[in-house]
């Protein structure tokens, strides 16, 4: 599996790759499928190898593919939010399938905590990007860490808990 390098100082995709083999994208999707596991036992009291919704909500890249594929691993069925759909119809998606995790890129988060009141069952959001660390693509090279402190006190005031994904790997080691 391939992706563009991201770079900093221009703010685009490089022209060059980086690769990833089968076997480290075996791994990464076996620790990733563990945290999202212990995400679904800790805040919705699903067991593991219980069947559940996991929601995805971003345009398409690597960490797109990666979470459907931990996803099986861990009995989960996948719900897709492409990134084109307008505001009824995500609402309607995640209430359908009682959607309680959903995975997304950083700027979808403000559209999701709009959503919140309609949308009651919404527990947990992992995101795609880090909350920590400098950006990785160019969605999240948008957003400031103030920005981002901000969407996550709005969110614990919602009853939210924001994550990202390196939160949920490092719960699966």
């Amino acid at each position: 599996m391939g992706k563009h390098v991201f770079d900093q100082d221009t703010n685009k995709l490089g022209n060059h790759y980086t690769w990833i083999s089968k076997a480290d994208a075996e791994i990464f999707v076996n620790i990733y499928g563990s945290g999202l596991d212990s995400i679904f036992e800790e805040y919705t009291n699903k067991s593991p190898r219980q069947q559940a919704p996991l929601a995805i909500y971003s345009a398409n890249h690597t960490e797109w593919h990666m979470t459907e594929f931990s996803a099986y691993c861990s009995n989960r069925y996948f719900v897709s939010l492409y990134d084109t759909l307008g505001e009824d119809s995500v609402r309607y998606v995640l209430n359908h399938t009682e959607t309680e995790i959903l995975v997304c890129s950083i700027d979808k988060v403000e559209r999701l905590l709009d959503l919140k009141e309609h949308v009651p069952m919404l527990k947990v959001i992992i995101l795609m990007d880090s909350l920590n660390k400098q950006a990785k693509n160019v969605v999240a090279s948008e957003v400031s860490q103030d920005m981002v402190s901000k969407l996550r006190d709005r969110a614990k005031a919602m009853g939210i808990t924001l994550i990202d994904i390196n939160a949920v790997v490092a719960l699966g080691k």
